[in-house]
């Protein structure tokens, strides 16, 4: 008796799976991309077709402080059986130029899970938000990641700056490549271990992301660790990094050890 409840059991959730399944595969990629624009902000999607399972838009845009930023084609493969739990997750990539984005995209209620996710764009890009000129790559990678509302609750990751320059209005300055480990700091904010890799900047650096512990800050961002220009450094990288650094911190051995809050 109870063998042949657990089969019918069995049965009608195929029957459910096989129903949402069908649905899905019928459901046109508009409505995808109606879910992707209400969930990112200045977000736009042409060309768009496909299905909701498995969609595609020839051209994704997004609008940063009134200018326009091209993202190439999007695509999504939507899980049918993530449907069943309300909280629906896709394979979504990105393409464009020198600059890609892919993996695994969770969205609940209140929360946004990130699996395998990888973004690499260039650091030119940087100036959408921030008034400098940087040139090299930026790679992203985070193996797992949960953010709730403004809080990070896990998050696994890694970050690097290739290639790294600056433009200080005459001519590019070269400064290295850096790398950081990412964790979450268990209290909805983000751990970062920041080191160069061998160029001419020097940086070890312990960074903490949290604007609910630090509510009065204008970033919530504070910087712990040491910072120098080595021997092989342009003369105006020797000449920028101690007149930032005095201000913030103290001579060390191999440069300045510094603490920074903003």
């Amino acid at each position: 008796m109870e063998a042949s409840i657990l089969r019918n059991r069995w049965l009608w959730f195929a029957i459910v799976v096989l129903f949402l399944v069908l649905v899905i595969n019928r459901i046109p990629a508009q409505w995808g991309a109606f879910g992707f624009t209400r969930a990112v902000p200045g977000l736009s999607l042409s060309e768009v077709n496909g299905s909701l399972w498995n969609g595609k838009a020839g051209s994704a845009q997004l609008v940063v402080q009134g200018d326009v930023y091209s993202l190439g084609q999007l695509e999504w493969k939507l899980s049918p059986f993530s449907l069943l739990t309300f909280n629906p997750c896709a394979h979504v990539s990105l393409g464009f130029q020198n600059q890609s984005t892919s993996g695994q995209i969770c969205a609940g209620k209140n929360s946004l899970e990130l699996t395998d996710f990888e973004l690499s764009l260039p650091a030119a890009l940087a100036e959408l938000w921030f008034p400098m000129n940087l040139d090299g790559d930026f790679s992203l990678m985070i193996s797992k990641g949960k953010l709730e509302g403004r809080q990070v609750k896990t998050l696994d990751g890694n970050l690097s700056w290739r290639g790294a320059r600056y433009h200080d209005g005459q001519r590019w300055i070269d400064a290295g490549s850096f790398g950081a480990t990412l964790v979450d700091d268990s209290q909805g904010g983000i751990n970062a271990k920041v080191t160069d890799l061998g160029g001419p900047l020097l940086a070890k650096l312990d960074a903490n992301y949290n604007p609910i512990l630090r509510p009065n800050d204008m970033v919530g961002l504070l910087v712990k660790g040491e910072v120098g220009a080595r021997e092989s450094a342009h003369p105006e990288l020797k000449r920028v990094v101690p007149m930032f650094a005095q201000v913030v911190g103290e001579p060390s051995e191999n440069g300045y050890l510094i603490e920074w809050q903003q």
